[in-house]
């Protein structure tokens, strides 16, 4: 199984919030959510990819997203 296959959808949602540097705040409100939620995705997120923060998970998304690009070509 590919580390982000790992992610529910839910979880795949924050993430791509996450990783376009929206605050946990911001990410409730967009998605419909409780802070307290987006919370508990975050750790769940940072948990399933082996990463430690905000920083860490973002790269990985913007990796994945750069090889998805690379694939389409």
């Amino acid at each position: 199984m590919q580390l982000f296959e790992k992610l529910t959808i839910r979880e795949e949602e924050v993430f791509a919030q996450l990783s376009e540097g929206k605050s946990n705040v911001e990410i409730a409100v967009r998605l419909g959510i409780s802070v307290h939620t987006v919370h508990n995705h975050m750790n769940h997120i940072f948990k399933k990819l082996g990463v430690s923060s905000r920083v860490s998970a973002s790269n990985l998304y913007w990796l994945r997203r750069g090889s998805q690009l690379t694939e389409k070509k």
